[in-house]
């Protein structure tokens, strides 16, 4: 049978659609659109109309693709954006409407959880690395960050959503354009404290790898390889040494706007927030004393899938 997945995000809105038979799961589509659900909402707290007709857009062509497939089951969910803004009601019916798509907004720890069993349990059914007993799992999103410590077992043993996103950061300390150096310190700064006031509980000295999850350590990877058309496999469990981090962070934040749309392996549309992703994951990396992080393609779209069929 076939399964469905949708994310509506702060940043953008994703569709996996997956075969599952005889126990094995079989990614059929897997896609992305960024549309900003979640831009400006700092401002009255609303989602904007603009950005919610983008948004229903592209899920009016994910219903088509499901109906398409012939989808048995599917879950659409909505994170940080829906939790935080004053009409979510509003644009969760409006969305019923036009397509037909029910979308569950779910708490942080639910968001995590899935992003935990998503790119844990692929990591493991693909042995593409060896994998120590412990993994933190990182999701950079739009508007908040989930934080899931856990073992190769699939128990969770810590976890965290804390409210910085690359979109959230990026509209409150990136107003220049490139950003001021002044700009960047105070961001940089921000990042650090909220990590250490939020991450207390997390113990530094365990032996675990990081996986990054998203599209912040995806153009990480992308920007690293100079990959000119995105491909799963280049990207799926690619190692990403903190230098390298700080080099393409330093250089993009020399760059303006135009100019990171030109860099290969960056999508154009994702290059406004780029910086303030970069610095929010060179500071995750640097907080839990690590030299690298593992980029995991695979997240809370196959959590979602997993829990489906209660894999």
């Amino acid at each position: 049978m076939n399964l469905a997945s949708i994310d509506v995000g702060t940043n953008s809105t994703r569709l996996l659609i997956t075969s599952f038979n005889n126990g094995i799961f079989t990614p059929l589509i897997r896609e992305m659109e960024i549309t900003r659900l979640g831009k400006g909402i700092k401002d009255n707290g609303d989602i904007l109309k603009e950005n919610a007709d983008a948004t229903i857009k592209t899920l009016k062509k994910y219903k088509h693709l499901i109906d398409e497939l012939k989808v048995e089951k599917y879950k659409a969910i909505g994170t940080s954006v829906l939790r935080r803004a004053s009409n979510s009601s509003f644009f969760i019916d409006k969305t019923f409407q036009e397509t037909g798509l029910k979308i569950n907004v779910i708490s942080g720890i639910e968001e995590a959880s899935l992003s935990f069993n998503g790119a844990v349990k692929s990591l493991i059914s693909v042995k593409r690395i060896k994998v120590p007993k412990k993994v933190l799992v990182v999701d950079i999103g739009g508007g908040s960050s989930e934080f899931i410590f856990g073992d190769t077992d699939f128990n969770i043993l810590r976890l965290k959503s804390i409210d910085i996103g690359c979109v959230r950061v990026t509209e409150d300390f990136l107003h220049s354009d490139p950003p001021l150096q002044s700009e960047i310190e105070l961001l940089n700064n921000f990042i650090k404290k909220r990590l250490a006031n939020k991450l207390q509980d997390f113990n530094k000295d365990d032996d675990f790898i990081i996986l990054g999850l998203a599209g912040t350590f995806s153009s990480l990877a992308s920007i690293s390889i100079k990959l000119k058309k995105y491909k799963m496999e280049k990207l799926n469990y690619l190692p990403l040494k903190l230098k390298k981090i700080n080099i393409i962070f330093n250089n993009l934040c020399k760059l303006n706007l135009n100019e990171r749309k030109k860099v290969t392996g960056l999508d154009p549309k994702r290059a406004d927030i780029i910086i303030g992703g970069i610095a929010i994951a060179k500071e995750i990396i640097n907080y839990f004393k690590k030299e690298k992080i593992i980029v995991s393609e695979n997240d809370i779209l196959d959590g979602i899938i997993y829990s489906l069929v209660n894999f």
